[in-house]
């Protein structure tokens, strides 16, 4: 088997190696189910499209865990900076 992270041949390095595919498949489905959610989009504005697109996650399995990574990224992504900017001379 090709080893391009030179981890060994371990049983840690199966476990890693599995873990890796397993996020993998996550990755996969998560894709999925974003695809399936854009081919039911058909509304106009985009408070319904944002209403649907949490309706469908929330409908998954998981899929309240979902929102609130999305929801955490999110403030990470647009809060974190602002306070960091705010607070940076204390």
């Amino acid at each position: 088997m090709i080893d391009p992270e030179n981890r060994g041949d371990g049983a840690f390095t199966i476990l890693f190696r599995v873990i890796d595919f397993l996020t993998g498949l996550l990755y996969i489905s998560l894709s999925y189910a974003a695809w399936q959610i854009l081919q039911g989009m058909n509304t106009q504005s985009s408070d319904q499209n944002t209403e649907v697109w949490v309706g469908k996650i929330l409908v998954m399995p998981y899929g309240r865990w979902i929102v609130l990574y999305l929801c955490a990224r999110y403030i990470d992504y647009r809060f974190i900076p602002v306070l960091r900017r705010l607070y940076s001379g204390i």
